[in-house]
């Protein structure tokens, strides 16, 4: 469902979702069903203010996203 509002509404309208994603970034960026939601969050994510706010995320347990299975690929779908 998450996955659904991410690509159909406008950043705008979907704002309150992005909010939450971020207050939630680490428990979703190590989950296989939260990657699924980064993912989509990343590529329709085109505001450069919340681009920045999801490296700023990442950069700070980089390492621990990188050792982890599912938070390794958040990390690579940011570098692409």
């Amino acid at each position: 469902m998450i996955e659904k509002i991410i690509m159909t509404f406008t950043e705008e309208k979907r704002h309150y979702i992005f909010e939450e994603i971020c207050r939630n970034f680490d428990k979703l960026a190590k989950d296989k069903q939260g990657l699924c939601v980064m993912k989509k969050l990343i590529e329709k994510t085109k505001n450069v203010e919340s681009q920045k706010l999801i490296v700023e995320k990442i950069l700070t347990n980089g390492l621990e996203y990188v050792q982890n299975a599912y938070g390794n690929f958040v990390v690579s779908e940011v570098l692409t």
